[in-house]
């Protein structure tokens, strides 16, 4: 039950803290490509807030190795937020809630912009992942993962269009160079 209130309080503190974070940071676009995915993204919370719901009942819970389970999910988590932030961080001013192309918009291959093209995505990914994890619930990882692995996957596909008009030759030779979420792999 502990750690299930502690991956809540980090869940609800990072959301927070992006939500924040978007309200004063984000930028007028020159071009603004998100078509509908920040909202998409969005709603995919509204499943982790139901699976985080459900964690809290015996509905779907997993009791084998519960403690390790949810430890390990939980470390998980931690450490996407940190990737996530990190990756944020590096992006600076060109960091925004939606799919944009801002004015004097550059390439940021530093980072860990030089192993993946999405580390902000890997690091939400993995945090989502080890949030689900941590509840010792398949119903709740369910809820919490698949919804924003699909949001992830639909946003990478608008935001390397806009990244292709907007950089050309720069980025499709990014793209031969770097993965977009597992070096090496995908």
């Amino acid at each position: 039950m502990l750690i299930r209130l502690l991956a809540l309080v980090l869940c609800a503190s990072w959301w927070i803290a992006e939500y924040t974070r978007s309200s004063f940071r984000d930028k007028e676009p020159v071009d603004d490509s998100d078509k509908g995915t920040s909202r998409l993204w969005d709603a995919s919370h509204l499943f982790a807030v139901i699976g985080f719901a459900v964690g809290f009942t015996h509905f779907g819970y997993v009791p084998a190795a519960e403690r390790l389970v949810s430890v390990s999910g939980l470390a998980s988590a931690v450490a996407g937020i940190v990737l996530r932030w990190r990756a944020i961080t590096t992006l600076g001013r060109y960091f925004t809630g939606k799919v944009q192309i801002l004015y004097e918009h550059r390439l940021v291959r530093s980072g860990a912009y030089r192993y993946v093209r999405h580390p902000a995505y890997l690091g939400a990914l993995m945090a989502y992942f080890g949030l689900g994890v941590s509840f010792a619930n398949w119903i709740t990882f369910v809820l919490v993962f698949f919804p924003v692995l699909f949001a992830a996957l639909r946003r990478m596909q608008f935001e390397e269009a806009a990244l292709i008009q907007a950089f050309g030759e720069e980025y499709t030779e990014y793209i031969g160079k770097t993965k977009r979420l597992l070096p090496g792999i995908y």
